[in-house]
């Protein structure tokens, strides 16, 4: 088993892991409920690997991507390139929708809460494995590869984890930091926390 930098030859594999793996996470299944995602999954995953700014890992197991991770260094002077037509579209539609409009307020709000208080930081904005390789190390050498990128810098790491995720982030050395909550109106929504992880408080290399 191993991690490499993601390719366009990964895209379909990639979408597979996500939807095999999104149905166990339940910010995934509010937002989305019957709908179908694998539009969007494909769209998001082509940009993510198209363009720079973004570092996407898989992580293969005997030819097979089992595991991917997307994230991004974020200051307060970057951001993401052109999107193109196809994703703008996409997200246009979204955007008429409570729950995903609810989703986009709140990611608006972390973003501005931590490029104002870290400064410059990575965040690690997806991770999925496949169910039937969990537990075999894969998100370890996801988040490992973020973690050393910003050990060489001296900045932090910051995940948005899913409800489920964080028992996990604390056993890579992440840390609670904060809770928010997506709810569309009249809708209790579903709660997860922002964990972040430190070369000042973690150990590993």
């Amino acid at each position: 088993m191993q991690s490499r930098k993601a390719t366009n030859d990964d895209i379909q594999s990639m979408a597979a892991v996500w939807l095999n793996a999104a149905p166990e996470d339940p910010l995934f299944v509010y937002l989305w409920g019957s709908e179908d995602p694998r539009e969007f999954m494909l769209l998001n995953l082509s940009y993510f690997v198209d363009d720079p700014y973004f570092i996407v890992i898989v992580v293969v197991d005997e030819s097979f991507v089992i595991s991917f991770g997307v994230g991004v260094r974020r200051a307060q002077d970057n951001h993401p390139g052109d999107k193109g037509t196809n994703l703008k579209d996409l997200e246009s539609g979204l955007a008429d929708k409570p729950r995903h409009q609810a989703l986009g307020r709140i990611m608006t709000e972390i973003h501005k809460d931590f490029d104002e208080e870290e400064g410059q930081h990575y965040e690690l904005m997806y991770m999925y494995t496949c169910p039937l390789h969990r537990r075999k190390g894969a998100a370890t050498l996801i988040v490992d590869r973020f973690r050393r990128k910003a050990k060489e810098m001296g900045v932090p790491v910051i995940v948005a984890a899913s409800p489920g995720g964080k028992e996990l982030y604390l056993k890579l050395e992440f840390f609670e930091v904060r809770r928010y909550r997506v709810c569309a109106p009249d809708e209790d929504g579903v709660e997860f926390p922002v964990m972040k992880w430190s070369q000042l408080l973690g150990t590993s290399s």
